[in-house]
């Protein structure tokens, strides 16, 4: 079975050559998704990227996806429906890879908001790579964590997802990465709540349990580059993959070197997780702490901050792949400016607006 998905790879390493790969990217309006695709689409690689909601118009990134689409490489399709399997076959029809990167959003908060992302979508994606003689590989993106009994939704409910699939298709490559970050989506962020919080407080961070947590944060293009070797190598096909970034970090020791990278003098306020769900619950406009809950830390990302998110020993990762990830401290400088950045054009925006309506009030008066 392994000789008839195997798949060949022709690295040409420019778009005008054909890489032997076409593929469907599902999730494309993600950072991951869109790391992918562009380091295969540089090799030649033909890309549909089905998408659903029609706000992902409004995405700057994704707006540059189409824009630059060209005939024959690079097409966007809209699905009024992701859970229907005739129109999910319909997106990778004549295709041979099929990749995964649908998952809940950060702001989600309803256990069905998490079940259609992470379980009921990638179980209809599987039924219709099975359905599918012409697909070679198919990849599929759950997470370090993910487990039956975790108290978090996104983890709970990518498990199952997971599972869902390889029962649906064994053949499947599963990629599990730990907390993920980029310098594409900033605002997406744990940095970008590090310094949204700083700046709420006055230079203070907030953390919950102390920050007991423990985590290694990886680098998306790394598990991009992962995803591409995954395609490359054969012996891949059916294995499950554990992505950590090469340094475990508790979250309090994240934010202090977040804090000395940024010339600050390192300033947390811990509450216990029970008061952070209190102030959840609580009308946002009734302190600074409960706002700054609101806007920046839903209650499934509370709990995630609360466990441990690392490499489980003995497992297959970054090594088995070739690729040797950077850590979080390499990027960091960056990430850091330009979130300073996307917060100060935030600040400007908000300032002007408020100027124009003052402006037009005192000109209507």
């Amino acid at each position: 079975i392994h000789e008839s998905r195997d798949l060949k790879v022709h690295e040409s390493f420019t778009t005008l050559g054909l890489s032997g790969i076409n593929l469907t990217m599902f999730g494309s309006s993600s950072a991951l998704g869109i790391i992918t695709s562009s380091l295969l689409s540089k090799i030649g690689s033909r890309i549909i990227y089905p998408y659903r909601n029609l706000e992902q118009n409004m995405n700057t990134i994704f707006r540059d996806i189409k824009r630059v689409s060209s005939i024959g490489y690079k097409a966007p399709l809209w699905l009024s429906d992701f859970t229907d399997e005739r129109e999910i076959s319909l997106s990778m029809k004549d295709q041979n890879v099929v990749i995964n990167c649908i998952g809940s959003r950060s702001y989600y908060k309803r256990e069905e908001e998490f079940e259609l992302a992470n379980i009921k979508i990638p179980a209809v994606i599987a039924k219709c790579v099975k359905k599918n003689p012409s697909i070679k590989r198919f990849v599929h993106v759950s997470a370090s964590g993910a487990d039956p009994n975790s108290p978090s939704m996104f983890l709970r409910t990518k498990w199952y997802g997971e599972q869902e699939v390889k029962e649906i298709y064994p053949d499947v490559t599963i990629i599990k990465p730990t907390v993920m970050y980029s310098t594409l989506y900033i605002d997406a962020s744990f940095v970008a709540r590090w310094i949204a919080t700083t700046r709420l407080m006055n230079g203070a961070g907030l953390i919950v349990e102390e920050g007991k947590g423990k985590t290694q944060p990886v680098f998306a293009n790394d598990v991009a580059l992962a995803i591409y070797n995954c395609l490359k190598m054969p012996e891949t096909i059916g294995q499950t993959y554990e992505l950590g970034g090469p340094v475990i970090y508790s979250y309090k020791e994240l934010y202090e070197s977040l804090f000395n990278m940024a010339n600050l003098k390192p300033y947390m306020i811990s509450i216990p997780m029970h008061v952070a769900f209190d102030y959840y619950n609580s009308h946002p406009i009734s302190s600074m702490v409960r706002m700054l809950l609101h806007e920046h830390m839903t209650p499934d990302q509370i709990i995630q901050d609360s466990l441990d998110r690392v490499v489980p020993e003995g497992t297959k990762g970054f090594s088995d792949l070739f690729v040797q990830p950077v850590s979080f401290a390499q990027n960091a400088q960056e990430m850091i400016r330009e979130v300073f950045t996307w917060v100060n054009q935030a600040q400007n925006t908000n300032e002007s607006k408020t100027h124009a309506q003052r402006k037009l009030y005192s000109s209507n008066r």
